[in-house]
């Protein structure tokens, strides 16, 4: 993939941030998969993370479920291509309890207002009672490890269509 290799100490199994993606169901619509640019992506951003910080990584990520047991062994979730989530109850369920408990959830790669509506609808069932909330560029978040000062915006892919000529695809 040409991603590098590497190793962590041996005996630090469970010392280590764990790269962890969410496999679900597609239901009808646009978008892609839950695979979307895996294995490749998943390792170039476990290896970066631990060649930028002083976190060590595991070079080996892992794919579960929402309902896997396993879910709440991990402090860090990842879901691709979000526009075409549906959850079920017993996700939900496990979706909440695991936010609640701390975990953190990100969500990637939208084409467009469409998919991030069906991804917030099928999240308001996890949270029906909160509502989504843009971060300020002042946020602490943006100034933890780096200086952030200006969010990019990747244009949609209807976008793009429309401004390239067929022979520039």
């Amino acid at each position: 993939t040409g991603t590098p290799n590497w190793t962590n100490a041996p005996g630090f199994d469970k010392d280590v941030f764990t790269f962890v993606r969410i496999k679900r169901n597609r239901k009808w619509g646009s978008g892609g998969s839950w695979t979307t640019d895996t294995p490749d992506s998943d390792l170039n951003l476990s290896f970066r993370l631990q060649q930028v910080t002083s976190i060590k990584v595991n070079p080996n990520g892992r794919y579960l479920w929402l309902t896997d047991p396993d879910l709440f062994n991990y402090p860090f979730i990842y879901m691709v291509e979000p526009g075409t989530l549906s959850l079920d109850d017993e996700e939900v369920a496990a979706l909440r309890k695991y936010l609640l408990n701390g975990g953190f959830l990100w969500v990637d790669d939208f084409w467009g207002e469409q998919e991030w509506e069906g991804m917030a609808e099928e999240l308001r069932k996890v949270f029906p009672d909160r509502q989504w909330v843009d971060l300020p560029l002042d946020h602490p978040l943006y100034h933890c490890v780096f200086e952030i000062k200006s969010k990019a915006q990747i244009p949609g892919i209807y976008f793009w269509e429309r401004t390239h000529t067929t022979s520039e695809r």
